[in-house]
C-alpha cells in the first residue's frame, strides 16, 4: 500500500493539490483515489520486489558516496603533495590510460 500511495498515485495527487508552499489534500479526495487491488500473494510478491530495487539503489548509492569521498581524499593528497614539493607537476602524468 505505501509504494502504491507514495509512486502510483502521484498523477492523481498532483491533479488534486491545493497550495503552492504548504500542499495538500482533503480527505474526501484521499478517499476517491484509485487504487489498484492485487490478491494477498500477488502484493507480497511485488512488495518483496520493490524492498530488493530499494535496497540495492541504497547499495549503489553508498558505494557511490563512498568513491566520492575516496576520490576527494585522493585529490587533497595530490594537492598536498604538489605544494609540498612531493609531486613535480610539470612532469608528472596524469596517470590515466589514455
Amino acid at each position: 500500500m505505501a509504494y502504491c500511495l507514495n509512486y502510483l498515485t502521484t498523477p492523481q495527487l498532483d491533479s488534486a493539490r491545493v497550495g503552492s508552499t504548504f500542499t495538500r489534500i482533503n480527505v474526501a479526495r484521499i478517499k476517491a483515489l484509485v487504487i489498484p487491488y492485487l490478491s494477498p500473494e500477488d502484493q507480497a510478491a511485488v512488495a518483496a520486489e520493490c524492498d530488493a530495487l530499494a535496497s540495492d539503489g541504497l547499495s549503489r548509492h553508498q558505494a557511490i558516496t563512498t568513491s566520492m569521498s575516496l576520490l576527494r581524499e585522493y585529490k587533497q593528497s595530490l594537492i598536498t603533495a604538489a605544494v609540498t614539493g612531493e609531486l613535480d607537476v610539470t612532469t608528472a602524468g596524469s596517470g590515466i590510460p589514455g
